[in-house]
């Protein structure tokens, strides 16, 4: 079961810059916390030859986000400050362009390696998943961000090897906008369990 914890000092944000920095993203409609919107990425016509890691990027992305849209949902009707509920909601959006990306790119592929997926993603066990089905107000908003800080620093680790070893160009672009956009959020997430 996840216990909060407060956030390290040097993790504090500026809360309110944080937060009008989220709501414009969110307004422009683009990315979000991706900088550049997945639309800018490269065709699946220039995806060319792909590795096992750019296979095992996007099998393990996949499950990642499905697992992230399980807890996110939650925030609806549980979270009760305008700060989370905002985050929740831009981080919604930017994975769903994520999720649109993965699938234009794959569907591009012309030959996938077979890989053995070893999965070392941050899995929710199931008491986790009840105590925030069962929380609201406050006590809600630590657990949740605390859980997503954790989810989404190992996808930050999983999409730093794609940046570095995939060999589709196209991917490895998805990789980089995943590492901007997770590390905005973590830092966001942890000024907001810094600030309560």
């Amino acid at each position: 079961m996840i216990r909060p914890s407060r956030a390290p000092a040097w993790a504090r944000s500026a809360r309110a810059g944080a937060l009008v920095l989220v709501a414009s993203l969110a307004l422009g409609g683009c990315g979000l916390f991706g900088g550049e919107t997945s639309g800018s990425s490269a065709s699946s016509a220039e995806a060319g030859a792909v590795n096992q890691t750019d296979v095992i990027f996007a099998q393990q992305m996949t499950v990642d986000l499905e697992q992230a849209d399980q807890v996110l949902r939650l925030a609806t009707g549980r979270a009760t400050t305008e700060e989370v509920l905002t985050l929740a909601a831009a981080i919604q959006a930017t994975q769903a362009e994520e999720r649109q990306t993965l699938q234009t790119l794959q569907s591009g592929w012309a030959s996938v390696p077979s890989v053995s997926v070893t999965r070392n993603a941050y899995q929710i066990d199931a008491a986790t998943m009840t105590q925030l089905q069962t929380l609201s107000g406050a006590e809600f908003e630590q657990v949740f961000l605390t859980v997503l800080v954790a989810m989404q620093r190992k996808t930050i680790e999983l999409a730093q090897v794609e940046a570095s070893r995939g060999q589709d160009a196209a991917t490895r672009a998805l990789a980089s906008r995943v590492v901007q956009s997770r590390t905005a959020e973590v830092d966001y997430s942890l000024g907001l369990l810094e600030a309560s």
